[in-house]
């Protein structure tokens, strides 16, 4: 666990949460910020809302947390809006349905005292009575203080706010995939970005069923083409290899080239299997059938979510080409 000595200045903090009807987790979440190690007269804490029609900002204001109103903003514009109001010198992500240890402010600010890197970050751990879907879906992480990585998801992301300006903060026009973006700037600009097991949160939101995982993965892959570090990322060019390998299995059937569909077929559960392997040897997981199973299964609806979004994206793209 990374700590402080007793010299250490404690820089104020601005911790911003993003939110939409987030009435489920919110409380969770806002108690764990509100119990951190870190002194509490060095940090705030900006939910800034983005058109809840639930009881998101009443749970808000019962727990003395300042609300910020950014509705009709993407969530790239929701994230910018929070900033343009804190008050910190580092401004400290996290999503409205996570929960942070208790050291997670403290663990932050302490890595950024290194100048070579932007931003740092952790990864999401599900919660304890986790369905079989979050299980198979957030692996078991391998702890380590530090990480160089090439994307930072926002869930839980620190950034100093002069550097956060300085690249002018987050994509507002995309959909989803503003943490790829803003990653893409941040190592542009020369700067590394380092993920640590300390900064990791556990994420209440992740889906719990095939269908929400579904709905979540279309949604995360909708702006795909927009996001030009994806261009590069492994994952983008294996959903594309799966995608036109799924679109060559009608093909082969009206052509009458039955075995080469069922290749095609074939094929495809290969990358699933495939990415299955290699996300569970990344991991910390102990091999057990029945739970590598279900991973493959999950990351072969990945795949087809990816696909559909991948579709979705391009649809949008030549949309927009043939207007102008």
């Amino acid at each position: 666990m990374l700590m402080p000595d007793e010299s250490f200045v404690f820089p104020f903090v601005s911790i911003i949460i993003p939110a939409k009807n987030e009435e489920r987790d919110l409380s969770s979440c806002l108690r764990s910020l509100i119990n951190q190690s870190y002194p509490a007269d060095r940090f705030e804490i900006l939910l800034v809302d983005n058109g809840s029609d639930d009881e998101t900002v009443s749970i808000a204001n019962s727990m003395g947390i300042r609300t910020l109103s950014a509705e009709g903003f993407k969530i790239g514009g929701v994230r910018n809006y929070g900033a343009g109001f804190a008050s910190g010198e580092i401004l400290a992500y996290i999503d409205a349905d996570c929960v942070a240890p208790k050291n997670w402010l403290t663990c932050g600010v302490k890595l950024l005292e290194n100048n070579e890197l932007g931003a740092v970050g952790g990864k999401a751990r599900v919660r304890g009575n986790a369905t079989w879907v979050e299980s198979a879906w957030a692996l078991p992480q391998k702890r380590k203080d530090l990480v160089l990585t090439s994307i930072l998801a926002t869930g839980s992301f620190f950034i100093t706010k002069k550097l956060f300006d300085q690249i002018g903060g987050f994509d507002e026009e995309v959909v989803a995939g503003e943490d790829t973006q803003i990653s893409a700037r941040l190592i542009k600009e020369g700067y590394m970005l380092g993920v640590s097991s300390n900064l990791s949160v556990v994420h209440l939101g992740f889906p719990r069923t095939i269908k929400e995982f579904m709905k979540r993965q279309f949604w995360q892959s909708s702006d795909y083409i927009k996001t030009k570090k994806s261009h590069t990322d492994k994952v983008f060019i294996l959903v594309h290899v799966f995608t036109i390998t799924v679109f060559s299995i009608p093909y082969f059937i009206l052509n009458d080239e039955y075995l080469k569909s069922i290749c095609s077929l074939s094929f495809t559960v290969v990358l699933a299997l495939a990415l299955a392997t290699y996300r569970f040897y990344k991991s910390a997981a102990s091999f057990d059938f029945i739970y590598f199973s279900q991973v493959f299964f999950l990351n072969y609806f990945y795949l087809s979510a990816r696909m559909l979004g991948l579709a979705s994206s391009y649809k949008k793209l030549f949309s927009t080409n043939f207007i102008k």
